[in-house]
């Protein structure tokens, strides 16, 4: 800004900045957070005015619920609030039943590896309530397994040179390397063999139109598929999982996945259906190699560069609570809880009311705490400037 606008001696060329953003969400992956950075010239010398976000309509459904988010986050939670929310532990005395999770509850993980498998494991319990074991029954058509196709892999001492795959390394891709198992060079995971049914949630994670909001990180809900001229259902495979016949199509013989956006929509009554292209993506993916006897979750795995076609889509039943950051979510269950940092608070707090809570683990009260002595120190910094403003405004986090 200062080399546009020529004014090399004024700050960011005189044009006012703002930064916007919450101190008490997570670290950011792979980055330093603010309030540990000493040397930062920007945030200790340049900023003249602190505006802080007072009131939040995420809980204006249970405002209770959001108070108690609030000393959670400041001080930590007392014994008699730990308790309140370990009420809702799953098959506990006074929580829910297990059959009581609304199907459209959002699932918030610790890790992709557990993110893969309660996301199978959910299609596996969809399956057992829609499809057949018998050979002779015809799948039905609102749920589709989408494959990778034209499955290569490179050639170790070249730089860009790949050779097709055989069919027999390509079925141990799709029934043993699933998600967590394939990451391209920018961290973003991919699926070889996509379980969708109609309804499903998919987590955008490239960018197609940023300004449109089909983005990495959007969400959307399958719909269906549009194949290709001269393919037909008659081109369909049928495969086994879990015991269960699924029909299975290969993404070449795709020309898009129709998805109805729920990110960046109006909120009218009509849908926003777009339709997304397959991708050619390159990464490494990590393939069993089990020492005596078959393929299990325990088999040791070896890492290999490969490169195919896919929708560049996750299923999103289930996330990591680094990607649901300044969301909303009705009905929220935790499968596990994790300690560091402020993740209790992140994961909770993305919950609107109490009710829509379910635990698998109770909290543990000997574990949980408030916000750091380094972040409350950093608030108080900006908070005491002499132009600071504290406004009362409804909106989300940010």
């Amino acid at each position: 800004m200062k080399e546009i606008l020529d004014r090399p001696v004024e700050p960011f060329g005189g044009v006012p900045f703002v930064f916007s953003g919450d101190f008490t969400q997570l670290s950011p992956v792979g980055g330093v957070p603010l309030y540990k950075c000493d040397d930062c010239v920007t945030w200790k010398q340049l900023i003249n005015v602190f505006m802080e976000l007072k009131v939040n309509h995420r809980f204006e459904k249970d405002p209770g619920w959001g108070k108690l988010l609030e000393r959670f986050r400041d001080k930590g939670p007392t014994t008699d609030e730990v308790a309140l929310i370990n009420s809702r532990v799953v098959g506990s005395h006074k929580g829910s039943l297990e059959k009581n999770i609304p199907p459209d509850a959002v699932y918030a993980i610790k890790t992709n590896v557990d993110r893969m498998a309660i996301n199978d494991a959910i299609f596996v319990k969809h399956l057992e309530k829609t499809h057949s074991t018998d050979a002779n029954v015809q799948p039905l058509m609102h749920t589709l397994c989408i494959k990778a196709g034209n499955v290569r892999f490179h050639v170790r001492g070249t730089r860009k040179e790949y050779h097709a795959m055989e069919k027999k390394a390509q079925d141990i891709i799709y029934a043993s390397v699933g998600e967590a198992h394939v990451q391209d060079k920018t961290k973003k995971y991919h699926d070889p063999l996509l379980k969708l049914y109609h309804g499903r949630p998919q987590c955008i994670n490239q960018n197609e139109d940023v300004s449109g909001c089909i983005a990495n990180g959007a969400m959307c809900e399958f719909r269906g598929v549009k194949l290709k001229p001269g393919v037909s259902i008659t081109n369909f495979e049928t495969i086994l999982i879990d015991g269960y016949c699924v029909n299975c199509v290969c993404v070449t013989q795709i020309e898009s996945m129709v998805v109805k956006m729920l990110d960046g929509t109006t909120g009218g009554d009509e849908e926003h259906l777009i339709e997304l292209k397959p991708k050619t993506i390159y990464a490494s993916a990590r393939f069993p190699v089990p020492c005596v006897g078959p393929i299990t979750k325990k088999s040791m795995r070896v890492s290999r560069t490969i490169s195919f076609e896919q929708f560049a889509v996750d299923c999103a039943n289930a996330r990591t609570v680094h990607k649901l950051q300044g969301r909303s979510i009705k009905n929220l269950v935790v499968s596990a809880w994790d300690y560091t940092g402020n993740w209790t608070y992140v994961c909770l707090s993305r919950c609107t009311t109490l009710r829509g809570l379910f635990l698998r683990e109770p909290l543990n009260p000997n574990m949980t705490k408030g916000m750091s002595e380094e972040v409350k120190s950093f608030m108080k910094s900006l908070r005491d400037k002499k132009k600071c403003k504290t406004v009362h405004f409804h909106g989300e986090d940010l």
